[in-house]
């Protein structure tokens, strides 16, 4: 294998393996991972739109209008409309969405922050910012090739 096809290998394998721990942790928070990430999206208290979470998260917009909706009739949010557009709405957790979030996004927080000191410590900041200049230059490169630069997940179903 080409040095370069290795590094990218190494490169897929620990983002999925990174995505494998937020699976464990939202299956030991009974969640699905969709509802994981917009419960952690929502957790700051700010409020955000379906679309803003879904662009930003790469969560598909029927699994978020499901998810939302439910937890709408379990108390966990409520829906509040945004000035100047028509059919898009702030989402922002109630108390009981708080309380939940604050105690499923504990132990996430913790596992974050001691990986994340670890990390830096060993490499330094620049990690992170390597990281994301590679995301951006394979998504132009996405663009070029296929005529399509991602803002969250592809689903031909959409």
């Amino acid at each position: 294998m080409k040095p370069v096809r290795k590094q990218i290998a190494q490169l897929m394998t620990a983002l999925n393996r990174i995505n494998c721990c937020y699976a464990v942790c939202a299956q030991s928070a009974a969640l699905k991972e969709n509802e994981l990430m917009i419960l952690y999206a929502l957790a700051d208290g700010v409020p955000y739109s379906q679309k803003q979470i879904c662009d930003e998260w790469g969560i598909p917009r029927t699994t978020m209008n499901t998810i939302i909706k439910d937890w709408q009739k379990k108390g966990l949010v409520s829906l509040s409309p945004i000035l100047g557009k028509r059919r898009e709405m702030n989402i922002l957790l109630t108390d009981a969405g708080q309380k939940l979030a604050d105690s499923v996004l504990n132990k996430v927080f913790k596992m974050e922050n001691a990986a994340m000191q670890e990390t830096v410590e060993e490499f330094s900041p620049e990690f992170i910012r390597a990281l994301r200049s590679y995301e951006a230059k394979l998504r132009a490169h996405c663009q070029r090739l296929f005529g399509i630069a991602p803002t969250g997940p592809f689903s031909p179903k959409e």
